[in-house]
């Protein structure tokens, strides 16, 4: 969040833009909703073990991140990106309707619908929000901090409004809330078709439009099946990294000398930053398991799902944006302001310190307390580290490559994604053969936080390397 958040209501925004910020609050309440009860919903439902509801939730987290990629290739390359908003709005809602079919096959296919759709609207969405503005404006970052704003209003509200639906009336008809949430976006969207600005209308064309549609129909219907097939999914998430990745460091390697060595140190600091994920999205898995564990024990008495304690992780991101947005501005009035990579360096502390709450939540009466520190901190960190790494992005990259690279963060996000299931899936094994606790959950939250914290640690001994390459 950066200083224009409090000021953002002085500029005068164009009407298109709210449309932009509703289709991103709902595109985030119907991921984030599905991801905080996906572990439970698969173990709960269709009797999945532990480690298999563990990959799945990796592998969504995983292919939502990363399809941004693709998506943003799509509407820069392929078509444009006012239509690849409209057709990832349409897969989004042939996805949720699917999901609510009671089994697993087409729940797994519903996912992939939905994942393609947010794939082409995430980063095509957020190019039509800046070619709403002049280049170099502060309207136009506080364009963005709106939008940034309407997303964690739908992240905050999608985990309680999904706990409560689950409760009073059935898993699945969470999932038509979606649907018709979705639906009016899109609607409202395509009233305003004229309005938005066309890039690429000389490789526009409903042939081309058409074919696109239906290979995004086609991928739908492959990563469904990868996520079916969880025995496989490793690989196959192997190779679909391995592309983008290699994609992207052609792209770096292709560059002139100052700009490849500006791409490279993006690089760089994008991969210390994923570990602030492999951390945070413990949200889902692990800290929902055992806020589920302390609900049946009786420990924490209310009568709703684990999941709706995923509502204070945005709700803390909303309280504290006027707090940060205040310490930097003072840091910066006395000339004392913090490099954004140390800023990057912070969000991932945060996050060490944030699991390193929940093991001592673990070991102690203190559960709502170390639960309500523990969110907190893992909000804290993403209100650091999130806006920081955009805006480095997008000052240091070529004018011509914004996008791409503005897709490459979604992707280290992704991989960041998949490595969290990994990390819990190790922190399990590891509470099982050498618990450092009696308690089992605490092993689990001990290692997970002493991991984070040692990136934290190595990324602090390198940040100013990688301030001299971005100088440079």
């Amino acid at each position: 969040m950066t200083n224009t958040a409090m000021t953002s209501s002085k500029y005068k925004h164009p009407p298109t833009l709210w449309i932009l910020a509703l289709a991103n609050a709902w595109d985030t309440f119907s991921y984030f909703g599905t991801q905080t009860i996906l572990v439970l919903y698969l173990m709960h439902v269709f009797d999945l073990s532990r480690t298999d509801s563990y990959i799945s939730y990796g592998a969504y987290a995983a292919f939502a991140y990363g399809l941004p990629l693709f998506g943003g290739m799509v509407g820069d390359r392929l078509s444009n990106s006012r239509n690849a908003v409209a057709f990832g709005l349409a897969l989004n809602i042939i996805g949720n309707l699917t999901m609510m079919l009671l089994s697993l096959p087409s729940f797994c296919i519903g996912m992939g619908f939905s994942l393609i759709g947010t794939g082409l609207s995430k980063s095509n969405s957020m190019q039509l929000a800046g070619s709403l503005y002049k280049d170099n404006t502060l309207v136009k970052e506080a364009g963005f901090t709106l939008i940034y704003i309407a997303i964690n209003i739908g992240g905050a509200l999608a985990p309680i409004t999904y706990g409560i639906i689950a409760y009073k009336v059935g898993w699945n008809y969470i999932f038509s809330l979606n649907a018709i949430g979705i639906t009016l976006s899109l609607l409202i969207y395509l009233s305003q078709w004229n309005k938005w600005k066309v890039n690429n209308t000389n490789i526009s064309s409903t042939l081309k439009n058409t074919a696109i549609f239906t290979a995004s129909i086609i991928s739908a219907l492959l990563v469904g099946t990868i996520l079916y097939y969880t025995k496989v999914s490793f690989w196959l998430l192997i190779m679909f990294f391995a592309a983008a990745l290699g994609y992207l460091i052609i792209v770096i390697a292709n560059q002139k000398t100052k700009n490849k060595t500006h791409l490279f140190a993006l690089f760089v600091l994008c991969s210390f930053a994923l570990f602030y994920f492999t951390a945070g999205l413990q949200i889902g898995s692990t800290i929902t398991l055992f806020l589920q564990h302390k609900i049946q024990q009786g420990i924490i008495k209310i009568k709703l799902p684990a999941s709706i304690f995923s509502v204070l992780y945005c709700g803390f991101v909303l309280l504290l944006a006027p707090f940060f947005s205040t310490l930097w501005k003072k840091l910066e009035s006395v000339k004392r302001p913090l490099n954004p990579v140390y800023k990057v360096n912070l969000g991932i502390l945060l996050a060490g310190l944030g699991i390193a709450a929940f093991t001592i939540s673990a070991i102690t009466n203190l559960v709502i307390i170390g639960t309500i520190i523990g969110v907190m901190l893992l909000s804290a960190g993403e209100l650091v580290l999130m806006p920081t790494i955009l805006t480095i992005i997008n000052n240091k990259s070529p004018k011509n490559l914004r996008s791409t690279f503005m897709g490459g963060w979604y992707l280290f996000m992704a991989l960041g994604g998949y490595l969290s299931s990994v990390l819990a899936s190790s922190a399990h094994w590891l509470a099982e053969t050498a618990s450092v606790f009696n308690n089992y959950f605490a092993s689990e939250f001990f290692y997970i936080s002493s991991f984070t914290l040692t990136i934290a640690i190595i990324m602090l001994f390198t940040a100013q390397k990688i301030i001299r390459m971005l100088n440079t």
